[in-house]
């Protein structure tokens, strides 16, 4: 008889049924797709980072990742359309507020939401903005009377004041 060649197959301590890996490479993508790092986890579902890392870089991760971002997608376009749409009824009711016709509700508040539902839309809060500019063109003369009258202004308010020669 030869000698065989034995080898010793290693017995593996941990022993997962497919459900259960299943729901945690769901948890792991899922969690990832909240934003959260591979760290992060690793630490709430105790496991190495590199299960996580080799988890999201499996094809079934990457195609469920892809999913979820079409879903997510989706669900913005939908918001968006929704936000559209509500833009015309609230411009309709801004129009009702301003000209009186609202008298059950308060005004101020139903503004603010039709204002919020306009920003969401992309037209942003209409701001007034005034500035002046004031220039003066003075002479010496006029110069040397404004700082009279402003040494005056300070010996009657009892400040000491030190002009320049």
């Amino acid at each position: 008889m030869t000698n065989a060649l034995k080898i010793k197959i290693p017995v593996r301590a941990r022993k997962y049924s497919l459900p259960v890996l299943y729901e945690r490479h769901q948890e792991i993508v899922r969690l990832k797709a909240l934003g959260y790092d591979s760290t992060k986890i690793a630490e709430s579902l105790d496991c190495s980072v590199a299960t996580v890392g080799y988890t999201l870089a499996s094809p079934i991760s990457i195609k469920l990742r892809e999913e979820i971002q079409t879903r997510k997608n989706e669900e913005v376009a939908t918001i968006n359309d929704r936000i559209a749409d509500l833009s015309d009824d609230a411009v309709q009711y801004m129009e009702k507020i301003l000209s009186g016709e609202v008298e059950t509700a308060s005004p101020s508040l139903r503004f603010k939401v039709c204002e919020s539902i306009l920003d969401r839309a992309g037209h942003s809060r209409i701001t007034k903005s005034q500035s002046t500019n004031l220039n003066a063109h003075l002479t010496a003369a006029e110069i040397e009377e404004i700082r009279e009258r402003s040494a005056v202004a300070a010996r009657e308010a009892g400040a000491l004041m030190v002009l320049p020669a």
